[in-house]
């Protein structure tokens, strides 16, 4: 549920509370990576990258099968 309304907030470019959102699923479920990259693209759409880069090795950690955050971390690190 929280998943879907931090989806919500950034299609309708509400990122502060997508933030907020997205703080709470990750402080609910620490070891879900999904819930670190959504707080990630909601860090990146408040434009604070360099918060969102933590996350997203995290997340990494987390889960290293998910290929696409190695693609994400590395769009951020270009930045």
């Amino acid at each position: 549920a929280i998943e879907q309304l931090v989806r919500l907030d950034l299609a309708a470019t509400n990122a502060p509370a997508a933030v907020a959102r997205a703080r709470k699923f990750v402080e609910r479920q620490p070891a879900a990576a999904e819930g670190r990259v959504l707080l990630a693209q909601a860090l990146i759409a408040s434009r604070q990258p360099q918060l969102a880069e933590p996350e997203l090795e995290k997340a990494i950690d987390l889960k290293p099968a998910l290929e696409k955050l190695k693609g994400a971390l590395g769009r951020l690190l270009r930045r």
